[in-house]
């Protein structure tokens, strides 16, 4: 009995899609003695990780947008430092980065 390859649709679409996407954002020291920058080029939702900034390579005090100092949401353990965001962070202008401080 021969198998029917028709296209079926979700009775339950999903309500929350997940998005991955692989970045590749600036990692630099800012010349201060306490602080990385992040800069992305991307627009940024939801959840933006980086393995190489877990806690066996430094502790992290606070994660912060550099143009406004405005706290982000972020943890941070040995495996990586999350950063969440509650709505989508857009960059400035055409050209333009959105730099993410990091203070440690």
């Amino acid at each position: 009995m021969p198998l029917e390859n028709t296209p079926q649709t979700l009775t339950h679409p999903l309500k929350n899609a997940v998005d991955i996407r692989v970045l590749e954002p600036i990692i630099f020291y800012s010349g201060k003695h306490d602080e990385l920058q992040i800069h992305v080029k991307e627009a940024l939702n939801g959840e933006l990780i980086i393995k190489s900034l877990n806690t066996a390579m430094l502790e992290i005090k606070a994660v912060m947008l550099a143009d406004t100092d405005t706290p982000l949401n972020w943890k941070q353990n040995k495996e990586c430092l999350k950063i969440t965001f509650d709505r989508d962070l857009m960059p400035l202008g055409e050209n333009a980065n959105r730099v993410i401080k990091v203070v440690f």
